[in-house]
């Protein structure tokens, strides 16, 4: 075979020992013929160059990363130069030794002008256009006599001085033995010295000391070869079926041989054809070593595999890691650079004697690309294909875990190998080359088949199913789970799903609270941090309940346990679940024992259920309303099913699961996912005939909740767009959001708009393509890509629009609200009430609101019944505010007036009336009863049009989400001026028509200044506290309560009062009737706060919170 590199991509391990006799060094009465020949006798110096190559390459690119670095044997330690006689006896041995910082050394006094580089460019003239530029030199001046010579050079072989190599042929066969423990000592190599720069040279003929036609000594040059090659390993995932994905964990090198002959080639096994002496080929002499070496690229545990992760483990598949995912330290590994990285003369290789085995049979798995031409190969049995007839060949296997994630029936996960045998090609050459670089990419198509490997994958009977896999972060929301049922079932047993409580599962989980393993992935990041060490102002961030029960009749219900998860197997009716008759009662009411009994009941009816096994009785299944499911009969043997899919509905539980105890099917954790465990059981008969369980055990991760985006405002004719990242808080100590990749595909959809105000069209950095998706009502995206894409308004005068977003393979939901202009907003078409666009920002001298100029701006806060505004933006709002004394001083704007006076507290309260009067016809403070629960509706009816999302508005200034919390929630300008900040607040929205209102929190989260106590924690007195305090909360201490954990640390959480234009003393027991209305951003509360904002109604003492206005009118604008 030739060796030029243009025709075959091969860059072989030439360590080309250039010996390149300069030209200097002849004598003035130098005698030579008319064909330059230099007569015997003379004595000549000699210039030498000894040039030695990067590997050739050969790239076998199959249909279908090392484990040292690929120069690790390259470099010269120890030369030699000898010199034969032309009876190919031993003339003279010349020795060169190189030491770690490239200084040479010789005994040898005919040696002279020694010089090495370990890095020089020695191509030839023409090669300038070959892979392999540049690896080092070694020259010196030799004074040799003329005579004809055979030359070799022999490079890095220990202890060579002891070697008997007094003729060529001992030298030729000479053998070097693989050193298992230094690799370094694995680096000999041989080379025959010619002239002129010959890469092919060959020792038909001896040499003869030449000059050329300038009369001097012609260069005498050698191109070393290692004994050793090469092979990197690389990915191509670009042909994978969408959900495909293979983890790979480790590249190994088998059967290399034990020994490699210094010149001449080397056959293991050689006269050793016959397969029945196979199983020697690890203890014979000219045998093979089992183990070459591996390149470990991830250890996977059991607990590992059951939660695979994308974002935190290496593998390949056909979107953004085509060619594997990140490594530690690599940046992007998602475009085609990385498979000249992958194959770099540097990149970690494994390496192995040549090893020539010659021509055999073809390597493909299967001819056809459908038939498994040897489905079960045995070792040495010559019939089966078991390494391809060739038992000492030399072959590269590859360990991975294999998941195919998609609902369409292939739903499967399991270990999977490749093995490919090396040689000149991917078809019926095992010949593997000294001194080359195999650069073999394993391209997988399809279910990650590549025919050209062999391949281990194998299932028995059983359950399949992909774990984890993710649910919304929202209450009574669902998704499906698929489940391939390998066997023959039993059908009176049919398949059964329990949903696991702690007690259940080797592993510590916490149903209601949050949840994090803090692994980091190879790539370094950690995709789920711990949070059981996370304290704020000193305390635990979340408190354990430490196994609470309480008791009714002895039997215990406890805080803690799978009764308060997030998670059912059975479809919820309801918003909340409650006592009957409760609606109007305050929650405080209801006793913990009742509660719990309560949340504990609800969950024993949703945690186990019987799935049916056939088509016909799922279709006709009595519990059919709890949740669809279906049953496909995938495969039969005669009458005999083998093989069954599932389609299992998995739901996420009501917003409020007793509002006293304060669970939520909602998680209420921006920062962090939860997590519970379901089994799922089968009867399957086995080989004897008799009915065996099978189990496998799905780990459910609820996401984190997204505030961010969650709406955008435009202003009356913009067609300003806006573009869409999805963000999240990676640890809840974050200042920033960060973006984050759909694990499996996603899409964005308008599923409600009015008067057609926008349309999406898909981003690269969302879509992974190059083709966009433009004003669609529904644009997909791309699996491991952000959820990005492109909002386009269209000048519309007014309007709303709901874009809906299913990410991680569309089984959580997200949604972004759209609105446009400042006109009153009908969201109940059945009732004659509109509710201004914004808030009160000061008041006229007549009484009458002046509003703010956007639904960002929050507005002012107001005293009850008081016309002077509290003004946010001129009072300390960047970090929530305890006031320290009485005589403080607040600033403000009273009525008639837009400039800013100052006030003391107390001053600040006119008075209390039973009902707020606005000196403006049909308008009216949004009433508690009449207004605010005609968009809250107490009954919880599941089915009640009008909903509530929580999160991060934008408006006309913004083009694109923040991503620090300050500009995400920090919206502060008193004339609602254009900004990129945002704002947090309840969005409240039709469903029907998508007409929605937007209620801010404020700029620090906190809509409310307190008439009694402070901030911090755990004050020292009540008599101490001064009002005006800016927070949320009623309470100043961590409420350690042990049936209400959520509560924890509600004293820091955001949420906003708005005042209700009546107040009752009624309201202390009805909250229909309450004085103001509360908004609670943590828990997604949305309810009456009773008479909670007023502290005092009579004299001198009578005193009110401070809290936002909103109000309606009764005649459509």
């Amino acid at each position: 075979m030739t060796m030029k590199h243009k025709l075959l991509h091969i860059i072989y391990f030439i360590v080309p020992m250039l010996f390149m006799v300069a030209m200097g060094g002849c004598s003035d009465d130098l005698y030579y013929d008319v064909n330059g020949a230099i007569r015997e006798g003379e004595t000549v110096i000699v210039p030498i160059s000894i040039d030695f190559d990067k590997e050739d390459s050969l790239e076998l690119n199959t249909r279908a990363i090392g484990a040292q670095p690929g120069n690790s044997i390259q470099d010269i330690k120890d030369f030699w130069m000898l010199v034969y006689n032309e009876d190919k006896t031993l003339f003279r041995k010349f020795h060169i030794t190189v030491d770690a910082d490239g200084i040479c050394s010789t005994t040898d006094s005919e040696i002279s002008d020694m010089e090495y580089k370990s890095d020089s460019d020695n191509r030839l003239p023409d090669e300038n256009d070959l892979q392999d530029d540049a690896a080092g030199y070694l020259r010196f001046n030799l004074k040799l006599d003329s005579h004809p010579y055979y030359i070799y050079g022999v490079a890095n072989v220990d202890d060579f001085e002891t070697k008997d190599v007094s003729t060529v042929d001992k030298l030729k066969n000479l053998e070097c033995p693989w050193n298992e423990q230094s690799l370094a000592k694995n680096s000999e190599m041989y080379g025959i010295f010619s002239i002129g720069q010959d890469r092919n040279a060959v020792d038909d003929d001896p040499i003869t000391l030449r000059v050329n036609n300038a009369g001097q000594v012609q260069l005498l040059h050698c191109w070393l070869k290692r004994l050793a090659s090469k092979v990197t390993v690389a990915f191509d995932g670009s042909e994978l079926y969408d959900d495909v994905e293979v983890y790979i964990e480790s590249i190994k090198i088998c059967d290399i041989p034990k020994k490699c002959t210094l010149g001449v080639p080397n056959h293991p096994g050689l006269n050793m054809d016959n397969l029945a002496d196979a199983n020697d080929r690890y203890t014979i002499e000219n045998g093979v070593i089992a183990d070459g070496g591996s390149d470990v690229i991830q250890t996977l545990s059991e607990n590992d595999k059951k939660n695979l992760s994308p974002n935190k483990y290496y593998h390949v598949c056909n979107t953004t890691h085509v060619y594997g995912g990140p490594e530690a330290g690599e940046d992007d590994a998602s475009n085609s650079i990385v498979l000249d990285h992958k194959h770099s003369h540097k990149a970690k290789s494994l390496f192995f004697y040549e090893n020539l085995q010659g021509i055999g049979k073809d390597k493909a798995q299967s001819k056809d690309g459908v038939n498994i031409d040897y489905p079960n190969p045995e070792e040495n049995n010559l019939e089966s294909g078991w390494k391809d007839n060739k038992a000492y060949g030399t072959y590269i296997e590859v360990r991975g875990y294999y998941r195919n994630t998609s609902g369409r029936g292939a739903v499967s996960e399991g270990p999977i190998k490749y093995r490919f045998m090396l040689g000149q090609d991917v078809t019926t050459n095992y010949d593997a080359y000294r001194n080359t670089h195999y650069k073999l990419t394993l391209k997988l198509r399809g279910y990650a088949n590549d025919y050209d490997w062999h391949i281990d994958y194998k299932e028995d009977t059983g359950i399949y199913m992909t774990s984890p896999q993710y649910i919304s972060y929202l209450y009574n929301k669902s998704m499906y789970a698929s489940i391939r049922i390998k066997g023959e079932m039993d059908e009176d047993y049919g398949l059964q799903a329990e949903i696991l409580d702690e007690t259940d599962s080797k592993e510590k989980f916490t149903p209601w609270g949050p949840w994090g393993d803090g692994k980091a992935g190879v790539n370094g990041k950690i995709e789920f941090p711990d949070p059981s060490g996370v304290t704020v102002n000193g305390y635990p961030f979340f408190i354990n309940t430490n196994g609470k029960t309480f008791y009714e009749n002895e039997k215990p219900y406890k805080v803690e346990g799978a009764a308060t998860s997030f998670l059912s197997l059975r479809k919820t009716r309801v918003l909340r679940i409650e006592p009957d008759g409760s609606s109007s009662d305050q929650s405080y009411k209801t006793s913990f024992v009742s509660a719990y009994k309560l949340l504990n009941d609800d969950f024993e009816a949703k945690k186990k259920r019987t799935y049916a096994i056939t088509p016909e009785e799922a279709e006709a299944a009595s519990d059919k309303d709890d949740g669809a499911y279906t049953v496909q009969e995938m495969t039969k043997n005669g009458n005999v099913v083998t093989e069954r899919l599932f389609r299992i509905p998995l739901f996420t539980r009501a917003k409020e699961l007793v509002t006293r105890t304060g669970m939520t099917g909602n998680n209420p954790y921006t920062a962090y996912p939860r997590k519970m465990k379901v089994k799922f059981t089968a009867k399957i008969k086995n080989k004897n005939g008799g009915w065996e369980e099978s189990s496998f055990i799905l780990d459910v991760i609820q996401v984190r909740r997204i505030i961010n985006p969650k709406g955008v405002w435009r202003k009356e004719g913009s067609s300003k767009k806006f573009t869409v990242t999805l963000m999240r808080k990676l640890e809840d100590s974050s200042t920033e959001f960060t973006k984050f990749n759909s694990i499996g595909k996603w899409s964005a959809e308008v599923v409600s708009q009015s008067d057609n105000i926008i349309t999406l069209s898909s981003t690269t950095a969302g879509s992974g393509s190059q083709k966009p998706q433009r004003n669609q009502r529904r644009i997909e995206g791309e699996d491991e890509h952000p959820i990005d894409f492109d909002i386009k308004f269209h000048g519309a005068s007014s309007g709303f629009a709901v874009v809906r977003v299913r990410y991680h393979n569309y089984t959580c939901e997200h949604d972004i609200f759209c609105m446009v202009g400042k006109k009153p907003v009908q969201i109940d078409p059945t009732k004659k009430v509109w509710w201004m666009p914004t808030n009160v920002y000061r008041f006229n001298s007549d009484g009458t609101p002046v509003y703010a100029e956007n639904p960002l701006q929050e507005g002012s806060l107001f005293l009850r019944g008081s016309t002077d505004a509290l003004v946010p933006h001129y009072n300390p709002v960047d970090k929530v505010e305890e006031i320290t004394n009485d005589s403080h001083l607040f600033y403000v704007k009273e009525k008639g007036s837009n400039s800013v006076t100052m006030k003391n507290w107390k001053t600040l309260c006119e008075s209390i009336n039973t009902e707020w009067t606005l000196n403006v016809p049909n308008v009216r403070v949004a009433e508690c009863e009449t207004d605010f629960y005609s968009i809250a509706d107490a009954s919880g009816n599941i089915s009640f049009p009008i909903k509530k999302a929580y999160g991060v508005l934008y408006g006309e200034g913004a083009d694109a989400p923040a991503e620090k919390l300050v500009d995400a929630y920090g919206y502060d300008s008193p004339t609602g001026e254009d900004s990129p900040k945002g704002m947090r607040g309840v969005f409240v929205y039709n469903e029907n028509n998508a007409r929605t209102i937007f209620l801010p929190l404020g700029k620090s989260g906190h809509g409310r200044r307190k008439m009694m106590m402070g901030w911090m924690p755990n004050h020292p007195s009540v008599t101490g506290l001064k009002p005006g305090t800016m927070r949320y909360a009623t309470r100043d201490l961590r409420f350690e309560a042990p049936g209400q954990p959520l509560f924890t640390d509600l004293y820091r959480r955001p949420g906003a009062l708005y005042w209700c234009s009546n107040y009752s003393s009624a309201g202390a027991d009805d909250v229909k009737k309450s004085a103001s209305f509360d908004i609670n951003f943590y828990t997604m509360g949305f309810e009456g706060f009773s008479n909670g904002s007023i502290y005092s109604l009579t004299g001198s003492d009578k005193s009110t919170d401070a809290c936002f206005i909103r109000t309606v009118t009764t005649v459509q604008p």
